[in-house]
């Protein structure tokens, strides 16, 4: 009987043991490794921690943030916001386990215009806007670009430029870049428009 009572302890012990070790992290990781931003612009960084049961909100899943060159470029809660011109490496780190993106930051975009700055559609037609970027940029810059419908029941925009007519009515597409913006008005309708003219009445 006191051979089992003594198993039986040892084994609580171990338990005990156990649910005293704190979890480790094992891995850290970034969803993008190199981030290309105009001077101004910010852009955002996701890290995922593992093993996946630690919690965000724990001070050991807490992912710290720190930026090799901050006059180029600075981060907090993930978030990089391009200062100059340059490079730097931002870095997320927990305990001792990091994880890196290299960031580019080029000249501020000064000015954004749209191929077209009107466009009527028909309801469930599609058409596709073209911007471009003073000074040039690169194609990773550009992708940074940001599309919006003011009224996406009438038409909705995706993040290439692509127009989908939706129902009657009007809105605005905002292609923007940091600060600067360009527009283009959608007029979409059912039928197609006649012009109003002498011989319609």
């Amino acid at each position: 009987m006191k051979k089992y009572i003594i198993i039986a302890l040892s084994i609580f012990s171990l338990l005990l043991t156990s649910c005293d070790k704190d979890p480790v992290v094992t891995s850290l990781s970034l969803d993008k490794s190199t981030l290309a931003l105009s001077q101004g612009a910010t852009g955002q960084l996701t890290a995922t921690i593992q093993p996946a049961t630690i919690p965000s909100t724990s001070k050991l899943g807490t992912v710290q943030w720190s930026s090799s060159n901050t006059a180029v470029a600075t981060v907090a809660n993930g978030i990089v916001t391009a200062v100059s011109v340059g490079t730097a490496q931002i870095v997320a780190s927990s305990g001792s386990v990091t994880a890196t993106c290299n960031v580019t930051v080029s000249a501020a975009v000064t000015s954004v215009t749209l191929n077209k700055t009107s466009l009527s559609l028909k309801v469930n037609t599609k058409d596709s806007l073209t911007a471009t970027l003073l000074p040039s940029q690169s194609s990773a810059v550009a992708s940074n670009l940001l599309w919006i419908s003011t009224n996406p029941s009438v038409a909705k925009v995706d993040n290439k430029g692509k127009i989908t007519a939706i129902s009657d009515g009007t809105a605005s597409i905002v292609a923007s870049i940091g600060t600067v913006t360009a527009v283009c008005s959608v007029t979409v309708f059912t039928t197609i428009q006649a012009s109003l003219t002498g011989d319609c009445l």
